[in-house]
């Protein structure tokens, strides 16, 4: 409960007028944060991260702002418009680690 207090967004954080590949969500309904790995026709393909490692299907996450979190396997897809809607709270700044991750849930889902 302590690290999903510690990285609520702060007030000074201000939201991105552009979504690109990284920035870190928290979805309202899920209420989880959900990092964008793709942007394609107007969608955002993101997954969802978790601070709990025994839910934890892919890896860690291995970044200097979400360090005490988990990737997961679920895949949230939505439409930039509505993903603007939601509270930003940081960058994901290991765009190798995101596109393995990638790679991981596409050969899932094949």
């Amino acid at each position: 409960m302590i690290l999903w207090i510690s990285q609520l967004p702060k007030d000074n954080v201000a939201a991105p007028n552009k979504i690109k590949i990284g920035d870190v969500f928290m979805h309202t309904y899920f209420r989880h944060p959900v990092v964008v790995l793709r942007i394609r026709k107007g969608l955002c393909i993101c997954c969802s991260l978790s601070h709990n490692p025994e839910r934890c299907m892919l890896e860690a996450a291995e970044t200097r702002f979400f360090s005490n979190n988990y990737f997961t396997t679920n895949i949230v897809i939505l439409p930039i418009e509505e993903l603007i809607m939601h509270m930003f709270m940081g960058i994901f700044d290991n765009h190798r680690q995101l596109q393995r991750v990638f790679r991981k849930l596409t050969n899932i889902v094949k």
